[in-house]
């Protein structure tokens, strides 16, 4: 089972933030620690062997806010090993978010040790200017999609490809298409596949190709595309 998602920019790494909500009774005022874009979901699946420690992490963001966009923000991972010394971290720009959408994004930690946890933190973005330009969701599209399974014996494998394209009237000077597969919904792995400059209207194909990937019953794409 799929589902298909606007999504999110890279610059790669990256995984898991809790906010918190709390109600406030009538007239009370929204709370002070009500925050604009919130992290909904987020998961990470270990992967290693003799020389790399690879973390394939992929979260979800929601922006809380059903007439403003969000502007650009920088989310922040970093992985801790048993003892709490950071072992691997990196930054993900994450483009604006419209008002109420939902968006994922994935990558790679290399970690010079075995993680315990990994932590995300941003600070939360301010409001969109009206005037500003971003990619909606309807600037892109996916079709073809496929996902395919083999079991090898020593080891299993898993495929997803399709096709992009540019739907708008601007150039993307890259793309980013975010996999996300879940296990009853929760996120247990991440990847994401980075594309060069995207003219308008133009197609192009993209694949993942995941060894040995966890035990899942989903998975979903999203998408994003960088201006200048």
């Amino acid at each position: 089972m799929k589902k298909i998602f606007f999504g999110v920019s890279l610059l790669l790494i990256a995984a898991v933030f809790a906010g918190c909500g709390f109600p406030w009774g009538e007239g009370a005022g929204e709370p002070e620690n009500s925050r604009l874009v919130e992290l909904t979901d987020s998961g990470y699946y270990l992967l290693q062997n003799e020389t790399v420690i690879g973390v394939y992490w992929g979260v979800e963001l929601e922006n809380t806010d059903e007439e403003q966009a969000s502007q650009p923000f920088v989310l922040t991972a970093t992985a801790y090993d048993e003892s709490g010394a950071a072992v691997g971290s990196g930054e993900v720009t994450v483009e604006s978010l419209e008002a109420g959408e939902l968006r994922g994004c994935a990558g790679v930690i290399t970690c010079d040790a075995v993680p315990a946890t990994v932590e995300y933190t941003f600070d939360d973005p301010a409001p969109l200017g009206e005037s500003d330009f971003f990619f909606s969701r309807e600037s892109f599209r996916l079709t073809d999609v496929s996902e395919l399974k083999d079991d090898h014996g020593v080891f299993k494998e898993t495929d997803v490809t399709g096709n992009i394209t540019n739907a708008s009237e601007t150039k993307a000077e890259s793309f980013t298409v975010f996999l996300l597969l879940k296990k009853e919904e929760q996120i247990v792995f991440g990847n994401a596949y980075i594309g060069m400059s995207l003219d308008a209207g133009q197609k192009v194909s993209f694949g993942f190709t995941i060894f040995d990937p966890p035990e899942y019953d989903s998975y979903e794409l999203y998408y994003s595309g960088e201006t200048e």
